[in-house]
């Protein structure tokens, strides 16, 4: 996405692309100045504008707790507010599989919450659509091999049964057997026609193989394969990841499908999502020439008292040691709503007007960056976010908003 733009005050805004004209838009509105007689105000001012990365993202986990739509469409809105432009989706995990799919009805019937708290396809389709429209991408992720308890509600073919000390417990999807490769086939192919971004999430995080090591039918086939436990992984990411490839699509993955599957040849452009262990982890990724994003630091459910977005606003992407070809694979960052302590009635305010201070990192040149200067200028956004309907928590403290 060319996000670049020209700006005057006069009110004339000019770029070579949609999306460029969507950012200079916002800045200008954010120019305007409400006088006492009810006109706006600007100055006289140019501005030549384009940001720092072009990966500028917002996760939401809407499995561990159901956010509405209407709340996701809030959400996006305020993410244009803040030219956040990566909207990405964590739809299902162990607790809930709220995705009502055409091909397998029976996931959400069995996996999700309560029928009505559930997303329909038209209610994907919407969500999409409000996002392209304000220049906000949509990267689904349902997350496998393992958090896929709840599929195992419909589908306990496909998963794991462990035993030993793990009798009676159901670990990450089957690697062993056909049919839950022909399953993820036919279900990503349903979620292919809903989601027109060329990214797809795979997840591949926490993946515990202990279950996998205790369960005999799998020790049997890889006995009868010449294979080890330390295969595992390997053989469901090598036919997965083929798999997402043959149906167009480019991947992103948690840290640890690299770092912990070293050997795994990942098809070019695969970006690593960072969430713990950064310095290390940004330099050990980079020097093998894969893509980033920068989520250490940027986990919101994480709160503290006080004017906590300062915290936020000092996570630096490019922190790491490393020369400047592997600082220029850094492509951004996105900070996570993870959902066991958010749901429906705090999303809004756990997110607004923090993640304001990690999108300014993000966009803006690094030098330009500093905790004073930002304090008046987050304060002053916070009231233009609640003025345009965003229920956004006080930034530093007592104030006017």
């Amino acid at each position: 996405m060319d996000e670049s733009y020209y700006v005057r005050g006069d009110g004339v805004v000019r770029a070579d692309s949609i999306w460029g004209i969507l950012r200079g838009l916002e800045t200008f509105v954010q120019l305007l100045v409400p006088m006492s007689n009810g006109l706006l105000l600007t100055r006289r001012t140019e501005i030549y504008d384009q940001p720092r990365f072009k990966y500028r993202g917002l996760m939401l986990d809407s499995a561990r707790h159901f956010v509405s739509k209407a709340k996701i469409l809030q959400l996006i809105e305020g993410m244009a507010y803040n030219k956040l432009n990566v909207f990405h989706w964590h739809m299902t995990d162990d607790s809930a599989f709220p995705y009502v799919s055409s091909v397998f009805p029976e996931l959400s019937a069995k996996g999700a919450y309560r029928p009505e708290l559930t997303y329909s396809k038209a209610d994907v389709l919407e969500v999409v659509k409000f996002a392209r429209m304000r220049g906000v991408r949509v990267v689904p992720e349902f997350d496998t091999p393992a958090h896929t308890a709840s599929w195992g509600a419909s589908h306990p073919e496909i998963m794991t049964k462990c035993a030993g000390k793990f009798e009676g417990q159901i670990g990450p999807l089957n690697p062993t057997k056909e049919s839950t490769f022909d399953f993820l086939y036919k279900l990503f192919s349903e979620i292919k026609t809903l989601f027109p971004d060329k990214y797809l999430h795979l997840g591949v995080d926490e993946v515990d193989s202990a279950c996998w090591e205790s369960n005999a039918d799998i020790q049997d086939y890889l006995k009868a394969h010449g294979l080890d436990n330390g295969d595992l992984p390997y053989r469901y990411l090598e036919r997965y990841s083929a798999n997402i490839s043959a149906m167009g699509w480019l991947q992103m993955v948690w840290q640890e499908a690299m770092i912990e599957n070293s050997y795994m040849e990942w098809p070019k452009g695969t970006i690593a999502q960072v969430w713990f262990d950064y310095k290390k982890t940004m330099a050990t990724l980079t020097k093998k020439g894969h893509d980033v994003i920068m989520s250490d630091g940027w986990y919101l459910y994480v709160l503290d008292t006080g004017a906590d977005w300062e915290k936020l606003y000092n996570v630096e992407p490019t922190d790491f040691n490393g020369n400047k070809a592997q600082k220029a694979h850094v492509i951004g960052g996105e900070a996570c709503l993870w959902s066991e302590w958010i749901n429906e009635h705090n999303v809004l305010p756990t997110t607004f007007p923090r993640v304001s201070a990690i999108a300014e990192r993000l966009w803006s040149p690094v030098e330009e960056l500093s905790v004073d200067e930002a304090r008046l200028r987050l304060e002053e956004h916070n009231c233009r976010l609640m003025a345009r309907g965003i229920e956004a928590r006080p930034a530093n403290g007592f104030g006017l908003c």
